[in-house]
């Protein structure tokens, strides 16, 4: 693993909370979020086999843990769902400071990236 490709641990900072992440690449290359599964308990590592290649091929990729699963707290006991869990890729995106990102999801994941 390269210097850009190997994994950082990161907090984001957002409106709602710490977003506890893994990011490989360089912070100024286009940015893809992934957003893991409602079932997966592995949360960020969902995406870890890909996080490498993709940098590689010149993205910052942040892999992230939404709240409620791994080192993300939960927001509150409401359900975390449909726009709300898009409000919170929002805040992840505008707190990595950036104005669009790429969006990757696995099931549920998926269906917030399409909100």
């Amino acid at each position: 693993m390269t210097e850009a490709t190997a994994l950082e641990e990161r907090y984001i900072e957002t409106a709602v909370g710490k977003i506890y992440s893994r990011t490989a690449g360089l912070d100024t290359s286009p940015l893809i979020i992934a957003i893991h599964g409602w079932s997966q308990r592995n949360g960020w590592r969902t995406w870890e086999p890909l996080m490498a290649p993709l940098a590689d091929a010149g993205y910052c990729v942040v892999s992230v843990d939404m709240p409620g699963w791994g080192d993300t707290p939960a927001l509150d006991n409401l359900p975390l769902g449909g726009a709300r869990a898009a409000q919170v890729v929002i805040d992840i995106v505008n707190g990595l400071q950036k104005e669009t990102a790429v969006l990757m999801g696995k099931s549920w994941g998926g269906g917030v990236a399409v909100k």
